[in-house]
Parts: C-alpha cells; sequence; structure tokens
C-alpha cells in the first residue's frame, strides 16, 4: 500500500512493556473514537495474539493491523505499521498509515483525524515527534500554491502601477534602497538563463522578495536636514576623534523624511490595517512554500488570510486605474520627462548590464566593492584565528568614499604588545570600462614590512547589432587569487612574527618530560582563559605570564612542598610563603 503518513516517536519515557499489548491499546483506543469500524483479520494469524486480533507480528519489534473505515457509505482499507527500534540507544517507534483507495482532498478530513489521534496517544510515553512523510498536509499546501502566487504578484502590479505613473520609470533608481537593489542584481543572471524568452523584459520585481515588497510599500525616502552638533564641532576643530560608525550615527540623527509612499501614494487604495495584513500574509506564505506542515485549522486560517489580502488588493488596482491617470496627466508627465532625461545614461546603463550580466561600476562603487571584499577577508581571518589566545584583532574600519589611504584594522601579540598595522592606499581608480583598478594592502610592524595588492576588473559591453542586444565583452571580478596571497601573506607574517609559544610548549613538552626535566608551566589555571598554560621557565617568556593569552598571574612557589599556587595577596618577598594545602597542615599539627 502506498504510505500516507509516516512519523517517528523518538525517545520513550517510560518502560512501554509488552510491545503487542502496547499497540494492541493503540489500535483499541482508536476503535473506541470510531477511527476503526471494521477490522480485517490477517492470515495467517499468530496464535499468541488470539484469534480475533488485528495484529499480526512480522518481527520480534515489528505489528501490523489492517481495518476499514466506513463513512458515507464509503468504504476505505488501511494498514498502520509499527517498528520499534533503538539507534545510539535511544528508543523509537516508526508509525506508517497506508491505504491504496484513500483519496486525498482538502475535504477529506479522516486521514487528518487518524494520524492526530494515533500521535495524541501515545505522545505521552515519547519525548519527541519527528513527521517523515506527510501527504495530507501536502495537499493542503499545494491547494494553496496558486492562491499565494496570484495575490503576491498582485502586490507587484500594484506597486508597478502607482509607482511608474506617479514617479516614472526611473523610479526604481530613486526610491528603491540599496540591498534591495543588489539582491536584484544578484539574482539576475540566474532569471535571465532560465527565462530566455524574458531577458530583455523588466522583471525586478518579480525577482525580489514579498518581504522587500513590504519595504516598498513603507519606504520613507530622507534628507539630510543639518543642525549644529557640539561634538561634530569639536571634531572638526580637532579637539576630539570620533569613530566613523558614531559619525554616521549623529549624522542620521538629522536626517527628516522627504517622502513617505504609504501616506503619499499606497494609502490612498488600501486601508490602514493592510499593512497588518501583509505581514500575516507574508509569514502564512513562507509557512506554506518552506514546505512546513500544516493542517486544516491552519490552512482555513491561511485561506482567509491570502483572500483579504487578495481582495483589498484587486480594490486597489481598480481604485488606481482610475485615479492615477488623471494625476500623472496633470503632474507627472512633466516630471517623468524630466526624470527621463536626467536619468537617460543611468537607464541605459542598467540596460546594458542587464542584458549583457555584467557590472560596469562607478568610482564610488569600486570603492565599495574593494571594502565589502576587505571586510569579509577580516571577517574570515578573525574565524581562522580563533584558536589563537595570544592574538587580538580590532574590529574593521571601511573604506570611506572619498579615502584614498587609511588603515584597515590591527593585529596586537599580547605576549609582548606589539603591533601589526594593516594599512590600504588606493593605488588605481578607473571606472573605464575593461580597466583594471586596485588597491595596495600594507602590512607594517616592528621587524618587517610588506605590500600585496588586491585588483578589480570592470566589466566591458559591446553592442551586437546583428542580435540586437548589448552583449559581455569583459567580466567584472575581484582577483581571488589576490585576496588568496593577502590571506597567505598575513598568515606567513603572524607565524614568522608572532610565534605561537603555546604550540611550542606542547611541542616540547614530550622531550622535557621524557629526559627527567620539569614542567615549563605551572599546573594552575589562568586568571584569563582558564588554561594551565602559566609560564615557570623563562626561557618561554616571562615568570607568571600565561603562555596561551599573554596575561600576567601573580604565583609564587611554596616553600614547603615546593607547589605554585595563585597570590591571595598575603605573600611577602622576605618571609616564607605556603600553599593552601600547607596551610591546612601546619593548623593540623
Amino acid at each position: 500500500m502506498p504510505i500516507l503518513v509516516d512519523f517517528l516517536m523518538i525517545n520513550s519515557t517510560r518502560p512501554l512493556g509488552d510491545l503487542f499489548n502496547y499497540v494492541e491499546n493503540i489500535i483499541n483506543e482508536l476503535k473506541q473514537r470510531g477511527l476503526i469500524t471494521q477490522t480485517v483479520i490477517l492470515a495467517p494469524v499468530d496464535n499468541a495474539f488470539g484469534t480475533s486480533s488485528p495484529m499480526i507480528d512480522i518481527e520480534d519489534s515489528v505489528f501490523i493491523t489492517e481495518f476499514a473505515y466506513t463513512d458515507n457509505s464509503q468504504n476505505t482499507k488501511w494498514q498502520i505499521t509499527f517498528e520499534f527500534g533503538t539507534f545510539s540507544s535511544c528508543t523509537q517507534v516508526q508509525i506508517q498509515i497506508s491505504s491504496e483507495d484513500y483519496v486525498l482532498s482538502v475535504d477529506n478530513k479522516y486521514l487528518e483525524q487518524l494520524k492526530l489521534t494515533i500521535k495524541n496517544i501515545v505522545k505521552s510515553d515519547w519525548e519527541k515527534p519527528l513527521w517523515l512523510v506527510d501527504k495530507d498536509s501536502e495537499i493542503l499546501s499545494i491547494a494553496l500554491y496558486p492562491d499565494i502566487y496570484r495575490a503576491e504578484n498582485l502586490a507587484r502590479q500594484l506597486i508597478n502601477e502607482i509607482m511608474t505613473k506617479e514617479y516614472g520609470t526611473g523610479w526604481w533608481n530613486l526610491f528603491v534602497p540599496l540591498l534591495i537593489k543588489n539582491k536584484h542584481k544578484s539574482r539576475l543572471g540566474g532569471y535571465k538563463s532560465i527565462t530566455p524568452g524574458f531577458a530583455n523584459v523588466d522583471e525586478r520585481l518579480m525577482s525580489i522578495d514579498i518581504g522587500d515588497l513590504n519595504s516598498i510599500f513603507t519606504l520613507k525616502v530622507k534628507k539630510w536636514d543639518p543642525v549644529f552638533n557640539s561634538e561634530i564641532n569639536s571634531f572638526l576643530n580637532d579637539n576630539i576623534i570620533i569613530s566613523p560608525d558614531k559619525l554616521k550615527i549623529i549624522l542620521s540623527e538629522q536626517l527628516a523624511v522627504s517622502k513617505d509612499l504609504w501616506a503619499e501614494q499606497f494609502s490612498k487604495y488600501l486601508s490602514e490595517k493592510f499593512l497588518d495584513k501583509f505581514k500575516v500574509f507574508e509569514q502564512n506564505r513562507n509557512h506554506v512554500v518552506h514546505n512546513k506542515l500544516i493542517d486544516r485549522t491552519a490552512y482555513n486560517s491561511i485561506s482567509n488570510s491570502i483572500q483579504d489580502v487578495e481582495s483589498e488588493l484587486k480594490s486597489a488596482l481598480q481604485t488606481a486605474g482610475r485615479i492615477v491617470i488623471s494625476t500623472e496627466q496633470r503632474e507627472i508627465i512633466t516630471r517623468q520627462t524630466e526624470i527621463e532625461q536626467e536619468e537617460s545614461q543611468i537607464a541605459l546603463h542598467e540596460i546594458m548590464e542587464s542584458e549583457a550580466g555584467v557590472n560596469v561600476r562607478n568610482a564610488d562603487e569600486i570603492i565599495e566593492l574593494f571594502d565589502e571584499c576587505l571586510e569579509e577577508f577580516h571577517s574570515e581571518f578573525q574565524k581562522n584565528l580563533r584558536f589563537r589566545s595570544d592574538i587580538e584583532i580590532s574590529d574593521y574600519q571601511n573604506i570611506a568614499s572619498d579615502a584614498s589611504s587609511g588603515s584597515l584594522f590591527e593585529i596586537k601579540y599580547k605576549m609582548d604588545h606589539r603591533i601589526l598595522k594593516v594599512d590600504f592606499t588606493l593605488d588605481i581608480l578607473d571606472d573605464s570600462q575593461g580597466v583594471e583598478s586596485s588597491l595596495r594592502i600594507l602590512l607594517s610592524g616592528d621587524h618587517e614590512n610588506k605590500t600585496f595588492l588586491v585588483r578589480y576588473m570592470n566589466g566591458e559591453i559591446s553592442y551586437n547589432s546583428y542580435q540586437g542586444c548589448y552583449m559581455p565583452e569583459t567580466q567584472d571580478e575581484i582577483y581571488t587569487s589576490d585576496i588568496e596571497k593577502l590571506t597567505d601573506g598575513l598568515s606567513e607574517y603572524l607565524d614568522d612574527q608572532f610565534e605561537n609559544i603555546r604550540e611550542k610548549v606542547d611541542s616540547d613538552m614530550y622531550s622535557i618530560m621524557k629526559d627527567g626535566g620539569n614542567s615549563p608551566v605551572a599546573d594552575i589555571p589562568c586568571c584569563e582563559c582558564g588554561d594551565e598554560y602559566i609560564c615557570v621557565d623563562e626561557s618561554y617568556g616571562d615568570f607568571g605570564q600565561c603562555l596561551n593569552c599573554g596575561e600576567h598571574n601573580d604565583i609564587y612557589i611554596c616553600d614547603r612542598c615546593g607547589c605554585y599556587f595563585e597570590a591571595t595577596g598575603n605573600e611577602s618577598d622576605d618571609d616564607p610563603n605556603f600553599c593552601e594545602n600547607c596551610l591546612d597542615y601546619f593548623e593540623k599539627q
């Protein structure tokens, strides 16, 4: 029989006793609740189970029952398999519900009642259930998919219609945040390649997420409205230093809303409660399309949410079709013409990039790309050094758009407080098509300086008159080999200049102990990192210094037993010093 539902109950919370009796009790409970109307006796039947039992024992831990259920003159045959087992000392039972003639549909609720009743009967005996297959839940999700698709695209249609008619074809460049634009660009190549018939169609709203649509509904464009600030004034007079992040926060507080799309546009066509409804719709949509389980209660709730949003969007589209046109006639035609003239180069540039699948970046975008790449490099390098407690890496400092040089971050060697500075200098910045720009990275320390280049090749596009479209000539890229060389070079510098003394101690320890020598570290934990690497052999480091993290620990040698112990504050360089064990010994004498 086809398996319709398959789930596990994991880790029993009590002894189950005789497994046959345990399963038979479940079947009897289903009979009492009216979910089994006719038992099918399987043959041959093991005599140990009794001639009236619906159960057969396939193995010592596998039990199968077959039965029929009749409702409204419809008769369906069923099979339930219970397979008990143990995995990694964890007991479990796999329950499979199968039927050859049951018709899955939204209106047929029997399978949902059957599976949930079984789950509820046994749930107190197990720690948790784990669902493997559920064709009943799947049919509910399949029924919801078309409605979700239709409502979601109505939202896209409304945004496109209102924004294009009110602000012209350049509204995307004028209003949409960079985060959403970048998301669209990252998906552009795949979208174009899989749908060649729509390769030259503006698909921007179709390739962003539903949450981004909600962001456009509520978008507020802000402008800087500067006011006097004493901190900025002191900063400009070189009296204090303000970090770029803090400066951004101060300036952000001086932003004023210049355009509120919800207040100025969408609230004319949608109710005040629509945004809350749309957020619920987004949550329900993600639940379904991400293949999470649903029952009929959830199905009805999600279906009502979809219908509510769809109904309001349809009404808004009808209203916008009547109103926006007149507004466009009075105001937008002139504004659209101005925008098209001002943005003609930008629009052409975007079309070229869209068709060719290549980015041709301007100077600011090239610097921004360098910055993103180096910030990711900094993050990855931090992860690579997470086991080196003796090295500390400062936060990454972003590259300003107008900066030709500056500091990126510093690396501190906590054993002797030496600093390695990682700085940058903009060697070449050229935003011409097919031309290379480069950023020079300088590693400067006490003993040695090193330089590395990180290069970017700008994209190049040409027009193919035969095919009637733009074609790529040179692919834009940051050279990954440059980042690899920088990573290897920085790693080699740290290995050469910032010795990992802990590794050296671990390497030497075997020979020291084999030759009868004394351990170079005390057998007490560091007050900072908790590892037992406090130096007592000054050939490795300062006495009392942790060779793992560099922290200085105040320790003494007990004058009686010779053991090391952490200072308590009562020790003296002139008098004998004793550990707690020896002090306890003296008290007992």
